[in-house]
């Protein structure tokens, strides 16, 4: 399982809409300070509903560069879920990371300890 959490800016001085979703992990790849991880979602917050009513659910992706000491910084992507005018995300099909975490930050914890 996974799960994803964020806070989406508001316009105007509005406080931040919050937005979560849990994902069961269908695919999970490590590669030195890389991961990547694909799954579907099964519980989400009100802006993530559409994907909950999907049949099969949505996928969606993450992946991560978690630096050594002096490798720059941590950079994330999300792959989002299929749209309109995108196909369903693949099993172990990620975005690679390219967005630098520069506030907030992600915490990786293995679940099965």
């Amino acid at each position: 399982m996974f799960r994803v959490q964020h806070l989406v800016p508001q316009p105007d001085g509005q406080p931040p809409l919050f937005n979560w979703g849990n994902f069961k992990v269908d695919c999970l790849r490590i590669d030195g300070s890389e991961v990547a991880v694909t799954g579907r979602i099964v519980e989400a917050g009100p802006y993530w509903q559409e994907f909950m009513e999907r049949k099969p659910t949505a996928r969606m992706g993450l992946s991560f560069h978690i630096p050594k000491e002096g490798d720059g910084p941590a950079r994330v992507a999300i792959t989002a879920p299929a749209a309109a005018d995108r196909p369903e995300v693949r099993k172990c099909s990620v975005k690679a990371p390219s967005d630098k975490v520069i506030e907030g930050g992600y915490r990786i914890t293995d679940s099965r300890r």
